[in-house]
């Protein structure tokens, strides 16, 4: 098993309630994967849909009211911490998840 401490950079520009991880500028979700899931495609699949979990959670602005500021301060920390965490796994299967994911390509 290996560990992967994915940093995100806050990306709060207005004075919104930010989730509990969000407080400071840059925060850190420590994730536990095995390198052997990277291995295959479907492998990469099952550890990303994995980490989209911890990283929504992470993310989750968690006050009362859901406007819609606070849904897009979500959805920008969710796009931009995955970015990050597939960039650190390093990974030409986790890569292609990614950018079928998104449409868009790492880097």
């Amino acid at each position: 098993m290996k560990n992967v401490l994915i940093a995100a950079a806050s990306v709060m520009g207005i004075g919104l309630a930010a989730p509990a991880a969000l407080a400071q500028e840059e925060f850190a979700i420590e994730f536990s994967y095995d390198r052997a899931e990277l291995i295959t495609e479907e492998g990469a699949q099952a550890l990303y849909d994995r980490l989209q979990d911890e990283i929504e959670d992470a993310c989750e602005v968690s006050t009362g009211s859901r406007d819609m500021e606070s849904l897009r301060f979500e959805r920008a920390c969710i796009e931009e911490t995955t970015r990050n965490a597939v960039q650190t796994l390093n990974s030409h299967h986790m890569n292609a998840v990614y950018e079928t994911q998104t449409g868009e390509a790492v880097g």
